[in-house]
């Protein structure tokens, strides 16, 4: 996943992840709200999946642990809040049990230092890059939608438009098989009542850029941001981003927060848009390592 962008004005208390988890222990902290509608998007989603895969979440010494059973492995891991560095080893052999033989990630929520980076090397975990976390005010803003020559954007609202769009997704991330049905039976809106709203772009009528809004009460999240690598540069993402937004707007959502994977992807966007960089953490990867 290449752009994940998430949207939250309120400590995340809104809805508990699962009956025995009180979230108020999701504060401001810009570390918390970056992931926690990222979080509520994946558990939320993973609901829509036939089959007897878990979609279970934890609370452990302040700590989420996050199990869908997805072949995505940062899909399943765990968001640490805290670091002690003392109990690193114990922790990670514990956390190989606990997702026995799924990929997972270690979401570190700060830099971390040599000695962490030295255990994590011994214990199999691989580095997926550093995620930038994004805020933005969108309530006073609203984004003027330019449609560049041959530029048209859609929304989902079939199934076969659907199909056009979870095949966009694929071809530009090269997601392996396994990924992408998972994805495609997650994120059809069509099969639940679904918080989600697929947007395609089209460029003289071809399907070559895509997002998906996640709304949750006044927080929108954006994800999926895709664009086919010929088509780059050209302002169709830019589109269909401010049209994702004042949709957003339109439902009284107010303030952004995000993650974004490495400055090149869609960097450019988020800060046209005026998001600003407010922390940085980095996932690590068990099992075999994934292109995130």
């Amino acid at each position: 996943m290449h752009l994940s962008l998430a949207y939250s004005d309120s400590p995340i208390t809104q809805k508990d992840f699962n009956p025995n988890i009180n979230t108020q222990m999701l504060t401001r902290d810009p570390h918390q709200l970056t992931i926690g509608n990222l979080i509520d998007f994946v558990h939320d989603t993973a609901s829509n999946r036939s089959g007897d895969k878990p979609n279970t979440i934890e609370l452990k010494n302040n700590d989420l642990w996050l199990n869908i059973g997805s072949a995505f492995p940062l899909f399943n891991g765990i968001f640490k809040f805290g670091l002690d560095e003392s109990h690193l080893k114990e922790e990670l052999q514990e956390a190989k049990k606990y997702f026995k033989d799924l990929e997972f990630s270690y979401w570190i929520m700060k830099q971390p230092d040599n000695d962490v980076l030295n255990i994590l090397s011994q214990e199999g975990f691989v580095s997926a890059g550093e995620y930038t976390g994004l805020i933005h005010n969108i309530t006073d803003d609203r984004y003027k939608c330019e449609y560049p020559e041959g530029v048209k954007v859609r929304v989902v609202d079939s199934q076969s438009d659907y199909h056009i769009f979870s095949n966009l997704l694929t071809k530009t991330f090269k997601s392996p098989l396994s990924i992408h049905q998972e994805f495609a039976e997650m994120f059809n809106p069509f099969t639940f009542q679904s918080p989600l709203t697929h947007y395609i772009g089209y460029y003289n009528h071809e399907p070559v850029s895509a997002i998906t809004s996640y709304i949750n009460g006044s927080q929108v999240g954006l994800y999926n941001g895709a664009t086919l690598p010929e088509f780059r540069n050209k302002g169709i993402f830019t589109t269909l981003f401010s049209v994702a937004l004042n949709d957003a707007k339109e439902r009284n959502c107010k303030t952004a927060v995000g993650q974004l994977m490495g400055k090149k992807m869609a960097g450019g966007v988020t800060t046209k848009f005026g998001f600003k960089e407010v922390c940085y953490f980095t996932p690590f990867i068990f099992g075999k390592t994934v292109e995130p």
